[in-house]
């Protein structure tokens, strides 16, 4: 209750953490760590790319923008993503069905899979991982 009492009276980021994120952006920093970011992730993006194509043949087809942090895993018609995704979750990998997403059908089954927050020697082994759910099913 008093957690809710205070969310209606603050409703705004303490003037402290105002000013010290407005000192970081004037000094340069969030440019710098964009652009550090943004290297970062397009390697990511990448190794997911290399990882996926290696591991997922025929299994899954990767659709992934240019940028984002995210890809979408399309699965063959007919098989359930949600209970895709949880069976993924039991082999270790956080897969999230495309059908929670949306309303209505979708015109083909899918996973969200992040990789931005994967270090590269975690990719191999849980797109294997992955595939090897998927095998199953398929």
């Amino acid at each position: 209750m008093f957690r809710n009492a205070i969310a209606l009276m603050v409703r705004s980021v303490p003037e402290a953490t105002q000013m010290a994120l407005a000192n970081f952006m004037a000094d340069g920093h969030f440019a710098s760590h964009l652009r550090r970011m943004r290297a970062l992730y397009a390697g990511r993006r990448q190794d997911f790319l290399r990882v996926s194509h290696a591991t997922g043949g025929g299994l899954y087809e990767v659709d992934m923008s240019d940028s984002g942090m995210n890809a979408i895993g399309l699965l063959p018609a007919g098989q359930g993503d949600r209970a895709l995704a949880v069976q993924a979750v039991q082999a270790g990998v956080h897969a999230f069905p495309l059908g929670e997403y949306g309303a209505g059908s979708l015109t083909r089954p899918g996973l969200l899979l992040g990789f931005t927050g994967v270090v590269p020697h975690q990719l191999p082994p849980g797109l294997e991982a992955l595939a090897k759910v998927l095998a199953r099913t398929g």
